[in-house]
């Protein structure tokens, strides 16, 4: 990392209401606030990027915005909410930036200004820049796996998979017939000519498609007639190789699955789409 340097300006709020609530196990507490930005009086931070220096080390220094500058004592250069503020973000995102931070103080020191908490958002806000750009982090949480299917398990969900578990264990019937049901669907489907994108035997059963307006409105039709199958769009597969998702249960029976994929060539045909083979 090349050496540069960059300076920030930290605007200041006064609160039209404040609360402050219980402590937490951290030693912080809860707050509840409604309060007014201002742009002045206002804190300059300047920055800059240590190549020499220990890996995530951060110093600060803190001198009155004046033209005589001169240190400002009572603030901890190792514990203040700056300093602590560049640590989360190295603990979060694994950047660790050596960082010389001389702060100009134009928001009086202990006035109630938030000019500490102003000065940490706008330290967070550079080093979130540094770490990537805004472009690069947005492709990237729309594209990668992780982002795109990672999502948390309620307590509702994981307390039905740990039922579901139980009853398997203690039978397997519904087992079979859920890999009965996979194989009928699979061996109708490509009886009737349908792409099923290299799929294995698998309960969740895609459909290609191909354009994504086009699995959206056959979702739709499908839906008309009481067959419910969500289209599965970019970035969940390559552009233009949109797909219908069939998710096949033990509860479905071969009628029932035959009849979706009839309907499903049938309005094909009605809607001059034409399913790649």
């Amino acid at each position: 990392m090349t050496t540069a340097s960059v300076s920030l300006r930290a605007g200041c709020k006064i609160n039209l209401y404040l609360h402050v609530g219980d402590r937490l196990p951290n030693g912080y507490h809860t707050l509840e606030s409604l309060f007014l930005p201002l742009a002045e009086p206002h804190d300059i931070l300047d920055i800059r990027l240590s190549p020499g220096t220990a890996q995530g080390l951060v110093r600060t220094s803190f001198v009155t915005a004046c033209e005589r500058e001169k240190p400002i004592s009572g603030i901890d250069p190792r514990h203040n909410t700056l300093t602590r503020a560049a640590v989360w973000h190295a603990e979060q995102t694994g950047f660790r930036p050596a960082l010389d931070i001389l702060v100009r103080k134009g928001i009086p020191h202990g006035a109630g200004l938030g000019g500490g908490s102003a000065d940490a958002a706008a330290l967070l806000l550079h080093l979130q820049n540094l770490a990537g750009k805004k472009a690069l982090i947005e492709y990237l949480k729309y594209t990668l796996p992780g982002f795109v299917f990672s999502v948390g398990l309620s307590p509702a969900l994981a307390a039905a998979t740990l039922a579901s578990i139980r009853i398997i264990k203690k039978d397997g019937t519904l087992v079979r017939r859920l890999q009965e049901n996979t194989a009928c669907f699979v061996s109708e489907a490509k009886q009737r000519g349908f792409n099923l994108c290299l799929a294995g035997e698998s309960a969740i059963a895609p459909i290609l498609v191909g354009k994504e307006s086009d699995a959206f409105a056959l979702s739709a039709a499908l839906l008309e007639k009481g067959i419910f199958v969500p289209p599965a769009v970019y970035p969940a597969v390559p552009v233009n190789k949109a797909r219908l998702r069939f998710c096949l249960t033990s509860c479905h029976n071969r009628e029932q699955i035959t009849q979706a994929l009839d309907v499903l060539k049938k309005l094909a045909v009605e809607m001059n789409i034409a399913l790649p083979k």
